[in-house]
């Protein structure tokens, strides 16, 4: 009973898996390529891909990524500070 349990889990579990993938097979196939040109991938490039587009060159920031690097770590939202 138990076997049957897990099997069927694992069995519900791949179908679902199978479906995700195949639902998002443009951007596995784009991610695949990326991963194959640049070798690695930052958070920029995997939004891009999940976006639909093309990923941007390694190291490349968007404007708002920018700004938000250069605010002062020391001054945070106050559901930042502990």
């Amino acid at each position: 009973r138990v076997d049957e349990e897990i099997k069927k889990i694992i069995s519900e579990c791949y179908e679902r898996a199978e479906e995700i993938l195949s639902k998002n097979l443009d951007q596995l196939h784009n991610m695949a390529n990326s991963l194959m040109e640049y070798e690695t991938l930052d958070e920029n490039q995997i939004n891009d891909i999940m976006a639909g587009a093309k990923p941007r060159a390694p190291g490349t920031e968007d404007d708002t990524e920018g700004k938000m690097k250069n605010k002062d770590p020391s001054v945070g939202d106050a559901a930042e500070q502990n």
